[in-house]
């Protein structure tokens, strides 16, 4: 990927996840006119930065999860994120309901953005590339193979 290779895989996630978070906030912007574009550019680039870092965060699973446990840290990684969509979305529906569409569309977008906040509170803001394998100070004994 172009962005790994040019930033580092620790700043390009970055780059893509908290850089084109705050684009989001066009969506609620939709209206006739400008408001229109900003909304169509907003969620275009703010998607296309959600799979641009995912991809790069799914390379540094791939590199850096052992083989015996990928499967499962995959799986538990899918779930967590699958598995808090209907809450957004029953979340999303109450607040639209109590408060109207755009003012949930701003929360909800403002609530995305601030999220990102978690990725630069955490240590990899100050590496350039994530790293490929467990330090040899953590790696334990190989996973049993499944019964």
């Amino acid at each position: 990927m172009i962005i790994a290779a040019r930033f580092g895989t620790a700043r390009g996630m970055l780059l893509c996840k908290v850089g084109a978070a705050p684009f989001g906030l066009g969506i609620a912007m939709a209206d006739h006119g400008v408001g229109m574009v900003l909304a169509l550019v907003g969620g275009a680039v703010m998607v296309g930065g959600i799979v641009a870092g995912n991809v790069i965060s799914g390379g540094f699973l791939q590199s850096y999860c052992p083989s015996g446990i990928y499967g499962r840290v995959s799986t538990s990684m899918q779930v967590v994120n699958f598995g808090t969509m209907p809450l957004g979305a029953v979340l999303g529906g109450l607040f639209a309901g109590w408060i109207g569409l755009r003012p949930t569309m701003w929360l909800m977008l403002s609530l995305f953005v601030f999220s990102t906040a978690i990725l630069l509170a955490s240590p990899v803001r100050t590496l350039r590339d994530l790293p490929s394998r467990p330090a040899a100070s953590r790696i334990s004994t190989p996973c049993p193979a499944p019964a």
